[in-house]
C-alpha cells in the first residue's frame, strides 16, 4: 500500500521534495536518503529503429551517489542484481556481508511469502550462533560499589587533561 501510494507522487520534482521537507544540507551526502533500492521488473525490450537497434549498455561508475545501492533486475524466473556502496562508509568484507543476508533474506522470503519480512532470518546458522555464543576472551570483572558519578569524577580527578 505503502509504495503505490508512492507511485500516485512519482512525478513530484525531487528539488520540490527538498524544498518542502527542508533538510540539514550537507554537500557530502543526499539531503533525503542514503540507501536506494531499485527494481527493474518490467522487460526491457532493446529498442530498433529503422537500420538502427539500440540496446542498454552497462557503465562502470567509480563513484557511489548514495552511501548503499541495491539494484534487482527481473529476467523471467531469474533475479540479477548490483551492490554499490560508498568506500569511504564500508569495507569490502562488509559489503560482502550485507549481501550474504540480502541473499539470504531473498531465499526465505520465497520459502513462507506469507510472513513478515522482519520475522524472516537473514543471518545464516553460523553466524546466528557466532553472534549469539558468549564471549569467553573478556574476565568478569567485580561490580563496584561506587556510583556511575562517583566513578566518572575519581577518573577525572586521575587523568584531569584526557577527553
Amino acid at each position: 500500500d505503502v509504495a503505490l501510494d508512492a507511485y500516485t507522487h512519482q512525478n513530484t520534482p525531487f528539488e520540490q521534495l527538498v524544498q518542502e521537507l527542508q533538510p540539514e544540507r550537507d554537500a557530502s551526502r543526499n539531503p533525503l536518503f542514503q540507501v536506494l533500492v531499485g527494481v527493474q521488473n518490467v522487460p526491457m525490450a532493446p529498442l530498433v529503429l529503422t537500420d538502427l537497434e539500440l540496446r542498454p549498455v552497462e557503465l562502470e561508475r567509480s563513484d557511489a551517489h548514495v552511501d548503499l545501492t541495491v539494484f534487482v533486475t527481473e529476467a523471467g524466473d531469474e533475479l540479477a542484481g548490483s551492490f554499490e556502496y560508498n568506500a569511504d562508509l564500508f569495507d569490502q568484507a562488509t559489503a560482502e556481508r550485507m549481501l550474504r543476508h540480502f541473499e539470504m533474506l531473498l531465499v526465505e522470503v520465497t520459502r513462507a511469502p506469507e510472513r513478515r519480512i522482519a520475522d524472516l532470518p537473514m543471518l545464516s546458522g553460523d553466524e546466528r550462533a557466532a553472534l549469539l555464543a558468549p564471549v569467553r576472551s573478556v574476565p568478569a570483572r567485580p561490580a563496584s560499589s561506587l556510583s556511575l558519578q562517583s566513578r566518572f569524577e575519581a577518573q577525572a580527578a586521575r587523568t584531569p587533561a584526557a577527553p
